[in-house]
């Protein structure tokens, strides 16, 4: 094994719940709670080093090939994310 980390589960991140909802506005569909992912040594540094919560998600697709030669973005699905973004980014002001 050349690299490898710990789990990482953002179940308890604040703001997980405004999230979840700017998910659901962009999609206009409940949000499905998945455990997986590779390894994102990152999340787990800055919990450990800083103390930070992460929260962790992806808009790509099953036959994205994610990191393969013939990798490809569904650009209505990136939309809907950074439409999501957006949202989440906004509640902050919606709700000091």
């Amino acid at each position: 094994m050349l690299s490898g980390a710990p789990a990482y589960l953002c179940e308890n991140a604040p703001g997980l719940d405004r999230f979840v909802d700017a998910l659901e506005a962009a999609w206009g569909k409940p949000v499905a709670y998945k455990r997986e992912g590779g390894s994102i040594p990152v999340a787990t540094s800055m919990k450990e080093i800083l103390g930070v919560d992460s929260i962790l998600t992806g808009f790509g697709l099953p036959d994205d090939h994610i990191h393969s030669p013939n990798e490809r973005l569904h650009l209505p699905t990136w939309k809907r994310g950074i439409k999501a973004l957006i949202l989440f980014i906004l509640s902050f002001n919606n709700h000091n």
